[in-house]
């Protein structure tokens, strides 16, 4: 009889795990059974399938492949690999040759006659921790791990096949065999294999984490005497099994091995006085304040610095702080610390160089067919007002003006897209925007603004220089421009004007024959006088006639 199946309650009780009449006690496989080794303690037994829904695996393609915990637990925070499927695991037999006993190895037989070292002693490559079916519901487990809905009992097969890919014969009778899960031996109770066959295996082996493996990496017991706190590099003086985090918004989370302390610093306070020359600060948030000796503007989150009601900005290079307008000053009123920052008015400096360029503004809208414009030399808001611009100066028409896009031509009159002037124009065309308008030194005299869609709307814009002091004056100036040029006056009001005709008429005005403009003008003339046609006079005044 090959099987002792007398013996074998009180052998597995000594701590054997196979009995066969061919080995005496002294010769029998030791292993665990009741004081059982960390490594066969399965830690991640909460996590192995309990249902055929669960075990992808069942045939040759999926030989090796590997069931992770997520497959039970979707939501696992870190996941970890539970069981390995095994199909048709060619066996090696015990190293008496008989055939009734097999091992589970790493490494398959050479050969049909290939044998394991000794049958004493656990084998070094030997595979341990196979799954059974106690781990699954009871409706699933008659299924075995070849089915098409998998189980956990294991299939065997006897066959003179050299690969599991050229097995022909049908599973082996499970009466004929006993599989221990826990060791991976295989015993035959009858029927043992012929000479020139060898014995296959399909199973599930679990390959989660142990008692043992999460002793040896700490994630288990440990003590903490192997814990070193260190501030910058410098270990602290006893060794820790505990560390506490203090302060603001410190969570820790993870139901796992692995733990995540999270440090939110919004909100936090940071003291920038207490900091020496040369040291950096850096505060690890959205919103971050960083501070170095490297020489490179860096942004820094105010909010982090000062009190919500008085900042809520960002403070960065070449940008604009957006603050109320009430003083605030930190930590306090002394320019001769790091710390100090004042800012009275929300300022942004590039904003306020381009705005200085520019002469006027005219704000520009819409009502009763025409342009409504105010601003410089506007009293309120007028309705197309004729405007007075200047060479070489910057203007900007905000324009706010639904459905009348805004438009600059040579030419009077409705819109004329081969008249539009767009020499120094930016944004012609808007109806909501700014249109900037640097007047060029080659500008024509007189331009129109009009609107593209109805006539009407607009007026004339006239374009002047100005001298270096930005006036016209001076009597040289004026009338050396004016030489061999005609002029006409309507009115001419002036403190002095002093004449020099040297050769030219007086024409009178239509009906009048008064040399001025009331009886009681007089005029001096001085040298000879040549008249034509008749005079008529009232006194002379001294002198010769």
């Amino acid at each position: 009889m090959a099987y002792n199946t007398s013996n074998r309650s009180e052998r597995l009780l000594q701590g054997r795990r196979f009995t066969t009449d061919n080995l005496s006690l002294t010769q029998e496989a030791f292993t665990d059974v009741f004081d059982l080794g960390a490594g066969e303690i399965f830690t991640d037994d909460g996590l192995i399938p309990t249902g055929s829904t669960q075990l992808a695996y069942s045939g040759s393609s999926q030989n090796g492949g590997i069931v992770s915990g997520s497959v039970v637990n979707p939501s696992i925070e870190t996941d970890v690999n539970v069981l390995k499927y095994h199909y048709r695991k060619k066996l090696k037999q015990a190293a008496d040759g008989q055939r009734e006993v097999y091992y589970f190895t790493t490494s398959d037989p050479s050969s049909v006659s290939d044998t394991v070292t000794s049958d004493q002693l656990i084998e070094a490559d030997q595979q341990t921790n196979f799954v059974s079916p106690k781990y699954i519901i009871a409706g699933d487990s008659p299924n075995n791990t070849e089915s098409s809905t998998p189980g956990y009992k294991v299939v065997v097969y006897k066959d003179t096949a050299s690969s599991a890919g050229s097995i022909s014969s049908s599973p082996a009778d499970p009466s004929h065999y006993v599989f221990d899960f826990k060791t991976g031996v295989l015993t035959w109770v009858s029927n043992a294999p012929a000479a020139n066959q060898f014995v296959y295996i399909t199973a599930y082996q679990y390959v989660g984490r142990t008692l043992r493996s999460q002793i040896d990496d700490g994630s288990i017991g440990g003590g903490g005497s192997d814990l070193t706190i260190q501030e910058e590099g410098s270990s602290l003086s006893t060794a820790a099994t505990t560390i506490n985090f203090v302060g603001n918004a410190v969570t820790a989370t993870g139901n796992g091995a692995t733990k995540t302390i999270t440090i939110n610093t919004a909100g936090s306070t940071l003291d920038i006085d207490s900091q020496t020359d040369g040291t950096g600060i850096t505060v690890e948030a959205t919103d971050k304040l960083i501070l170095s000796d490297a020489g490179t503007e860096k942004k820094i989150n105010v909010s982090q610095l000062f009190d919500s009601a008085d900042f809520d900005t960002e403070v960065a290079a070449n940008s604009a702080v957006a603050a109320n307008t009430a003083k605030v000053t930190y930590p306090t009123a002394d320019s001769t610390k790091v710390g100090y920052l004042t800012v009275t008015q929300a300022v942004d400096l590039d904003s306020v160089e381009a705005e200085a360029t520019r002469t006027s503004i005219w704000n520009v809208g819409a009502a009763g067919g025409k342009y409504t414009f105010s601003g410089p030399g506007l009293s309120g808001t007028e309705n197309a007002p004729t405007l007075y611009l200047m060479r070489g100066e910057k203007y900007r028409f905000a324009v706010n003006a639904s459905g009348h896009p805004f438009r600059i031509q040579t030419t009077t009159g409705a819109y004329d897209a081969s008249n539009q002037y767009t020499d120094g124009l930016t944004n012609l065309g808007t109806q909501s925007g700014n249109v900037e308008f640097n007047v060029q030194f080659d500008a024509p005299d007189t331009l129109y603004y009009v609107c593209q869609s109805h006539s009407g709307m607009g007026a004339a814009i006239h374009i002047i220089n100005k001298d270096k002091a930005g006036l016209i004056s001076g009597s040289a100036q004026v009338v050396s421009s004016l030489v061999g040029q005609n002029i006409s006056v309507g009115e001419l009001t002036a403190t002095k004007v002093v004449t020099n005709i040297v050769s030219q008429s007086i024409s009178l005005a239509t009906g009048s024959n008064i040399f001025g403009d009331e009886q009681s003008d007089t005029h001096q003339i001085t040298g000879s006088l040549a008249l034509t046609g008749s005079f008529s006079f009232t006194e002379i005044d001294g002198g010769n006639f």
